[in-house]
C-alpha cells in the first residue's frame, strides 16, 4: 500500500553516554476512505549498533508534538483522547516496528502526524511528518459468485468489504434479492458474509445485492450482481397468431385449433432454458422448420384441408426431448361431390354426396317441403351415412313424383349451406308395364290418324290441280 520511503538520519544523544544514529522508514502520504482501515508502515534501525535493551515507546501525534493531540502509543501510562482511543494503535510486533493502525477512519483524522520515539531517557523526534487524507467512501463490496449457478443445486455466495476492519462495531452485512428467502439472511463473520441458497429457474436474470452498513457513521455501500442460473428446457409453449390476435386453446397435452379454409396462421413456439436450445416444427415425420434460439415460427398461408393434422414443436439434440403438439383442424362449408337420379324396376332412386368440415348434415327436399322418412312408409325410404368429412344419402321413391316439383339435395354445417336441384328425366329404359302399354297403343292410334289425314289432303290437292289445268286449256282454245 505504501511505496514512498523517507530516510531520516537523526543524530541523537548516545545511549549510555553515547548518541545513536537512527534510520526511520515511513510513508510520506497515505490516503484512506472513510470508515475503512489503513496501516502506516513504520520501521527504524540503528546504524552501526545492535538493539539496546532499553524499552522503546512510540508516540504518534496529530499536528505536531507541542500543540498536537496524542492519538496512539504503546506506553500504557499515557492518556489518549476518547475519539482516537479505540481506533488508533501502534501495532509493531518486532523490536524495530513502529507501524500505526487506524480503524474506521473519519474525516477528522485528516492531517499531519509526527512520531516520537523514547529509549529510556533519550528521545528521537522525527520532524518529517506523515500526511493522512481521509476521503469519502467509494469502495464497493466484493461478491464471490460462481460463474453459473445450477437450478436446484445449493450454491454459496461470499460478500467482503475490501479495506474494512474486523471487529464487533465495524460493519454489518445485508443480502437483498427476490431469489432469497427471508428466513435465510446468510452466515456472517466480521470480515465477510456467506449466503447459501438453492436457485430456481425463475431466478435467472434476477439481481442480488450485498449491502454493507458501518454502524458508527451509518454510511452504507452496496454491490449488485445479476444471477446466471442454468436449467434444462421446460415444456415448449405454443402461441397461434390469427390476424391481430392470439388464440391459445389448450386441450390437455394437445391443443386443438379450428381454422377456416383460406385463413393465414403464424405458429410461434418458445421454450424456457439456459443455455438456449434448438427447436423444430414437425408434422408427422416431416420437419417443417427449426431454430437455435429457443424460439421457432411457422407460417401457414391460406390454409386448406391438406393443412389439417398434428403439428409438434420439440427440442432438438436432447436425450429426453420436450414437446408440445397442436391439432390443426381446417374447417370449410359444404361442397357437393355428386348427385344423380335414375329409374329402376322399383321406382326412382336418387343419391347425393356432400363434403364439409365439421361433417355436414344432409336433407332431401321435394319442392318446398323436406322429405320425411319415418320408417313406416314403404313408398319412401331415405338412407344416410357419414364418414370423417363426408355425408352420403340415398332416396328411394316407389311412386311417380309430381313432375312440376323439384327434387333438391341440401348439405349444411355451421359454416354454410350448399344445395343442388336434381332434374327428373322421363323413364325410357324401364320394361313394359300396364301404363307403358296404354301409352304405346295411344301413340300408334294417333300416328295412324295423322298418316290418314295427310294422305287425304294430298289426294284432294291433286284433284283440284288437274281440274284447274283442264279449265285453263279450254279457255285458251276459245280464244
Amino acid at each position: 500500500m505504501l511505496v514512498c520511503l523517507l530516510l531520516l538520519p537523526i543524530f541523537c544523544g548516545g545511549l549510555l553516554q553515547e548518541k545513536a544514529e537512527v534510520n526511520l522508514n515511513v510513508t510520506e502520504r497515505v490516503t484512506v476512505q472513510q470508515n475503512l482501515c489503513v496501516e502506516v508502515p513504520c520501521t527504524f534501525s540503528y546504524l552501526g549498533k545492535d538493539k539496546v535493551n532499553n524499552q522503546i515507546f512510540f508516540f504518534w501525534y496529530l499536528r505536531g508534538e507541542n500543540n498536537g493531540t496524542l492519538v496512539a502509543t504503546n506506553n500504557p501510562n499515557s492518556n489518549i483522547s476518547e475519539k482516537f482511543r479505540d481506533r488508533f494503535s501502534v501495532i509493531g510486533t518486532q523490536s524495530h516496528d513502529c507501524t500505526l493502525s487506524i480503524k474506521n477512519a473519519q474525516k477528522l483524522d485528516t492531517g499531519k502526524y509526527t512520531l516520537i520515539m523514547e529509549e529510556g531517557e533519550f528521545k528521537h523526534k522525527f520532524e518529517n511528518k506523515v500526511f493522512i487524507n481521509v476521503s469519502d467512501l467509494t469502495q464497493k463490496p466484493h461478491i464471490q459468485v460462481p460463474e453459473t449457478l445450477k437450478a436446484g443445486v445449493q450454491e454459496t455466495l461470499i460478500c467482503m468489504m475490501p479495506g474494512a476492519c474486523e471487529g464487533e462495531n465495524s460493519h454489518t452485512f445485508l443480502w437483498i434479492g427476490s431469489a432469497l428467502s427471508s428466513q435465510n439472511p446468510g452466515n456472517r463473520t466480521y470480515a465477510s458474509s456467506k449466503l447459501s441458497f438453492i436457485p430456481k429457474p425463475r431466478d435467472h436474470g434476477t439481481k442480488i445485492t450485498c449491502q454493507v452498513t458501518f454502524k458508527r457513521s451509518c454510511v452504507t455501500s452496496e454491490k449488485t450482481i445479476q444471477l446466471r442460473v442454468t436449467y434444462p428446457p421446460k415444456k415448449p409453449t405454443i402461441q397461434v397468431h390469427q390476424g391481430n390476435w392470439t388464440v391459445p386453446r389448450p386441450l390437455g397435452n394437445v391443443s386443438y385449433l379450428p381454422v377456416l379454409e383460406g385463413e393465414s396462421l403464424s405458429l410461434s413456439c418458445t421454450v424456457e432454458s439456459n443455455p438456449a436450445v434448438s427447436l423444430s416444427w414437425t408434422k408427422g415425420k416431416q420437419t417443417l422448420t427449426s431454430s437455435q434460439l429457443s424460439v421457432v415460427s411457422l407460417q401457414l398461408q391460406q390454409v386448406g384441408p391438406n393443412n389439417s393434422g398434428e403439428y409438434t414443436c420439440q427440442t432438438v439434440d436432447q436425450q429426453r426431448p420436450k414437446k408440445t403438439s397442436l391439432m390443426l383442424s381446417v374447417q370449410y362449408p359444404p361442397k357437393m361431390l355428386s348427385s344423380s337420379c335414375s329409374w329402376t324396376e322399383k321406382g326412382l332412386l336418387c343419391t347425393c354426396s356432400v363434403q364439409a368440415h365439421p361433417v355436414p348434415s344432409l336433407r332431401w327436399w321435394l319442392g318446398d317441403s323436406p322429405v320425411q322418412d319415418n320408417g313406416s312408409n314403404d313408398a319412401l325410404q331415405v338412407v344416410s351415412s357419414t364418414s370423417e368429412v363426408c355425408t352420403n344419402s340415398s332416396l328411394s321413391l316407389r311412386q311417380r313424383p309430381d313432375p312440376t316439383l323439384n327434387l333438391r339435395c341440401e348439405g349444411k354445417n355451421r359454416h354454410g349451406t350448399h344445395s343442388v336441384i336434381i332434374l327428373l328425366v322421363p323413364d325410357k329404359t324401364t320394361p313394359s308395364t300396364e301404363m307403358n302399354k296404354k301409352t304405346l297403343i295411344l301413340g300408334a292410334a294417333c300416328g295412324a290418324v295423322v298418316t290418314g289425314l295427310l294422305a287425304l289432303g294430298l289426294f284432294i290437292i291433286m284433284v283440284i290441280s288437274l281440274r284447274l289445268c283442264s279449265s285453263i286449256k279450254s279457255f285458251e282454245a276459245l280464244r
